[in-house]
């Protein structure tokens, strides 16, 4: 039986970012297991060997023209998803990959006509228990939970700023955000508690020094007020900001000694994933429901984040990985 054609639809990276960091690693698991598969980039700017950019008002050209058979659609937008789950009608069968809910639809779908046959006949996978309740409880007909992570082929190299900050820190905490976003009054990764905790863990461990990969900068004023804050705390020489970088996140866990997830909401996190696979300490915050092996502190106190961090560093971590790809292939064959 011939193995059928796939069009991804979402952004590549960069900037680097849990949904573009998925199809990163999808495309080309998909290619080596023998799939026509094709990535279709939703922000218009990246194209190359089965990459291809969609650009202005994109999606009823493509839902007229996509050839595959599974289109399987990664991104947020809920006009989207309505007009691609008509693909349907053609017989493909269409997947959306639901990432978050941060950001629900103002209008419950239930009363949204337009949006009765995506709920029926299109496939949801949501990445947590959370998403697919709410999905179900939408009106959604066929929901899977699946969570986005996928193991890097390699852990690749630390940038040369990364290997000369990690000689001259112990322990060396590594956390990433995407942006500086304020969420429910608070910044949403959890950044400015974490340089808090940092500050307090110092008092015993003078040696510690903080990595943060921020994809973009985001607020401005957020981003102005947390480098302000590690100007008064005297931590410039402690807090390395690995702005826009070239090199993903996942370089720099081989050098950590501790992985931090501090974010005040959160839907799965792919690069705590990556350092559970690696065995790097991880600790987060107790905003969401977190897999095994995970230490909790409660969110935004950094008394409690401190705490926690020096005891994930008297433990013996152990590896295990989440690697997500073997269920989406059984996913795909399921749907058939």
């Amino acid at each position: 039986m011939l193995k059928p054609t796939i069009a991804l639809v979402g952004p590549w990276p960069k900037p680097w970012g849990g949904i573009s960091v998925h199809l990163f690693r999808l495309l080309p698991r998909l290619l080596e297991e023998g799939f026509e598969a094709f990535l279709y980039d939703d922000t218009g700017l990246h194209s190359g060997p089965n990459i291809f950019p969609l650009k202005g008002k994109w999606v009823n050209r493509f839902a007229l023209r996509a050839r595959e058979r599974i289109v399987h659609y990664h991104s947020h937008s809920w006009g989207a998803r309505m007009r691609l789950s008509l693909m349907t009608l053609f017989g493909k069968k269409v997947i959306f990959t639901v990432h978050s809910l941060r950001n629900p639809p103002r209008i419950p779908l239930r009363k949204r006509p337009e949006f009765t046959h995506m709920l029926q006949k299109a496939h949801f996978i949501a990445v947590n228990e959370e998403i697919a309740e709410k999905l179900s409880a939408a009106g959604a007909r066929n929901v899977a939970i699946i969570n986005p992570y996928i193991s890097p082929p390699d852990w690749g190299k630390p940038h040369l700023d990364v290997e000369v900050f990690a000689s001259t820190h112990r322990p060396l905490i590594c956390l990433s955000a995407l942006l500086f976003k304020s969420w429910n009054n608070k910044d949403l990764y959890g950044l400015f508690s974490a340089l808090e905790a940092l500050s307090l863990i110092r008092r015993e461990m003078p040696e510690a020094g903080m990595i943060i990969y921020l994809s973009q900068i985001g607020e401005e004023n957020l981003f102005r007020s947390f480098k302000g804050r590690v100007a008064e705390l005297g931590l410039e020489r402690d807090v390395l900001i690995r702005l826009d970088a070239d090199e993903p996140f996942w370089t720099c866990l081989p050098l950590a000694q501790l992985f931090l997830r501090p974010t005040f909401s959160d839907s799965f996190g792919i690069s705590l994933a990556e350092a559970l696979e690696l065995g790097v300490p991880v600790v987060a915050s107790d905003a969401v429901p977190r897999p095994g092996g995970v230490l909790l502190f409660r969110a935004g106190d950094p008394a409690d984040m401190a705490l926690a961090i020096q005891k994930a560093l008297s433990l013996k971590p152990e590896r295990f990985s989440l690697d997500s790809f073997p269920a989406l292939l059984d996913f795909y064959k399921s749907i058939l």
